[in-house]
């Protein structure tokens, strides 16, 4: 008679289920799966009916291997007389939330940055003598804000647009200023991005991201280096001012170098997608849920707002469960929580009440934090709610982690 582990082996194959599928719908690790097809390990009870729910057959069959009088084992007889429902999964799609989270972040960054320009050049215009420098200053404007909007579509062709366009723009400066090293490297990478917009695959993309990212830096350091240059051949620059005024300068190019560096991540990640994850429908994926406090924490203050666009995006997807709460787009959401005013103190509200409904169909303590959340939202909106409500999910999903752990 064959062991317990060669039965869940056989029904497993015949089912045509992988061992991380099997772990996936067990909520254990692939390893443990291996274990138990080994016979080095015995699954826990609730383990066993689980599967005798997956497979369509008794738990006697699994536990003993039970056969029928007729010869038949259990599986065969208990699927021609009663076929089991096959389990409904849902996917997952991980790149899109990393996607809309780094588009949404890196474009308010440097459209914020953008607007906070908008004086000066206004102000160049009107008490300057004009010519080619407030002509290509207004165009340059101009892209950039064309470049902002093209990365929000999440097309990759208007990204390609923008950067032709960039590089189009770099030309006609080189051809009406001169040549000059930065205004070279520039033209360079916009030329880059461009092609990796428009022509980039998997075997490409790498290099071309990991390029144009180099032709940036290069080109900010080069620029910050010919301006420490310059303020130290000008006596009344003392040193201080001098750092003073290299350090204006790095702040006001690391808005841009920041947006070209994520219109890099979001070209890689559509052109090389995070593998789909398969959960069962109407439950939460509550191992993509769970994420450290302190890392939460520290990634929130210190990512310029990256992360806290992608948790956005990655809470409101994680929190459709087809049973319970009615699906949200985790992008859509983003954008309302980054443009409308005020609107994320609802989001929270309405996140909290979906996170309430899903612990009390696992029977789950779901005292009414909502209105906690929405008080810390109010008065204390930096940091502290984002980190109260993932407390609150992590709460939700440890359960099934430290399971999985004791596995």
């Amino acid at each position: 008679m064959n062991s317990l582990g060669e039965r869940i082996f056989e029904l497993r194959t015949e089912k045509g289920m992988s061992q991380s599928n099997l772990a996936d719908l067990l909520y254990v690790s692939r390893q443990t799966i291996s274990k138990w097809e080994n016979n080095q390990s015995i699954p826990e009870v609730d383990r066993i009916i689980a599967m005798s729910e997956i497979f369509g057959v008794s738990v006697d069959y699994i536990v003993k291997g039970e056969v029928s009088p007729s010869g038949n084992t259990e599986i065969k007889e208990n699927t021609a007389a009663e076929p089991s429902a096959p389990t409904k999964t849902v996917k997952i799609n991980t790149t899109k939330s990393y996607i809309s989270g780094i588009s949404v972040s890196v474009s308010v960054t440097f459209l914020l940055s953008l607007l906070l320009g908008i004086r000066g050049l206004v102000a160049s215009i009107l008490y300057t003598d004009g010519g080619y420098n407030s002509i290509f200053a207004v165009v340059g404007m101009v892209l950039n804000i064309l470049a902002v909007a093209s990365l929000l579509s999440l097309n990759r062709k208007m990204v390609g647009i923008s950067y032709a366009a960039y590089t189009v723009s770099g030309i006609a400066s080189l051809a009406v200023r001169g040549f000059g090293i930065t205004s070279v490297l520039s033209v360079a990478a916009y030329t880059v991005m461009a092609y990796l917009c428009f022509r980039g695959n998997k075997r490409s993309t790498k290099p071309l991201c990991i390029s144009a990212c180099l032709l940036f830096l290069i080109q900010d350091a080069l620029s910050l280096g010919s301006a420490a240059y310059n303020f130290h051949t000008v006596a009344q620059f003392t040193p201080r001012n001098i750092i003073m005024s290299l350090i204006s300068m790095l702040i006001s190019q690391i808005p841009s170098l920041i947006f070209h560096i994520g219109v890099c991540a979001v070209m890689y990640l559509k052109v090389n997608p995070l593998p789909d994850r398969e959960i069962p429908e109407s439950t939460a994926d509550k191992r993509g849920m769970y994420i450290p406090l302190v890392k939460h924490v520290l990634l929130t203050l210190f990512t310029l707002g990256i992360y806290d666009c992608i948790w956005i995006c990655r809470t409101t997807e994680s929190l459709n469960c087809d049973s319970v709460n009615e699906r949200q787009s985790g992008f859509r959401k983003l954008l309302l929580c980054v443009f409308v005013p005020f609107y994320r103190i609802y989001w929270y509200y309405v996140q909290s009440k979906r996170l309430e409904a899903l612990m009390k169909q696992e029977r789950m303590t779901a005292e009414g934090f909502a209105v906690v959340l929405v008080v810390l939202a109010v008065f204390l909106p930096v940091a502290v709610p984002s980190a109260f409500l993932q407390m609150k999910v992590n709460e939700f999903a440890g359960k099934r982690i430290n399971e999985m752990n004791d596995e």
